[in-house]
C-alpha cells in the first residue's frame, strides 16, 4: 500500500529549501495604524488595508506553527495527532472569528478562502498524521466544496474579463492543492 501523504503532497510543500520560523526573526514594518492627513491623502489607500495586512499577518503565523510542526519537525507519526491538529483549527476558526469589521467584502471572501485551504491542508495526510480519519476526510470534501463554491462565485461576479485578477500564482497553488486533496479524499 502507497502512503497517501506522498500522493496528496502539494506542490508548496516539494521546495527544495524551506526554513523555519525560529530561523528568521522579522518584526511587522509598523506597530500601529497611520492616520491619514485628510481626505485627499494618498496614504488612504494603505490606511484601508491595514487591517487586511494585520489579518494576513496574523493567520500566516498560525499556519507557519502548524505547517512547521506538522511537516518540519520530524516524520515520525503522533500517537495522537487530532490532539494537536484540532487545536490548530479551533485557532485558526477563532481567528477568523474576530476579524476587524473593517474588512472589505472582498478582504473577507479572500480571507475566507484562505481559512478553508488552510483547512484542507491541515486535514490531509501529513507525516505526523499519515491517514486522516473519517471525520477529516469527510470535512475535507466539505470546505472543498465550499472552497470551489466561493472560488466560482468570484470569478462570476467579476466586473469584466478585462478587470485584472487578484489572483497570484499562488493562489493557482492554493486551488490545485484543495482540488487534488479533494480528488484524493473522495477517490479513497
Amino acid at each position: 500500500m502507497t502512503n497517501p501523504w506522498h500522493r496528496s503532497t502539494s506542490v508548496v510543500q516539494t521546495r527544495a529549501f524551506s526554513f523555519s520560523d525560529d530561523s528568521a526573526t522579522v518584526k511587522p514594518p509598523f506597530k500601529k495604524k497611520i492616520v491619514p492627513s485628510g481626505p485627499s491623502s494618498p496614504s488612504n489607500v494603505f490606511v484601508r488595508s491595514y487591517d487586511t495586512f494585520l489579518s494576513v499577518l496574523s493567520l500566516r503565523q498560525i499556519q507557519s506553527h502548524w505547517y512547521t510542526e506538522l511537516f518540519q519537525t520530524g516524520r515520525i507519526p503522533w500517537d495522537r495527532p487530532y490532539d494537536k491538529i484540532w487545536g490548530y483549527f479551533r485557532e485558526m476558526s477563532d481567528w477568523f472569528t474576530n476579524l476587524p469589521n473593517t474588512l472589505s467584502n472582498g478582504s473577507k471572501l479572500y480571507l475566507e478562502m484562505e481559512l478553508l485551504f488552510s483547512y484542507v491542508y491541515i486535514l490531509s495526510a501529513s507525516p505526523r498524521c499519515p491517514q486522516p480519519s473519517e471525520h477529516a476526510q469527510r470535512l475535507i470534501i466539505a470546505y472543498g466544496d465550499k472552497y470551489a463554491h466561493i472560488l466560482n462565485k468570484f470569478f462570476q461576479n467579476r466586473p469584466s474579463v478585462s478587470t485584472p485578477s487578484p489572483f497570484t500564482f499562488h493562489d493557482a497553488l492554493r486551488v490545485y492543492t484543495v482540488a487534488r486533496t479533494y480528488v484524493d479524499t473522495y477517490s479513497s
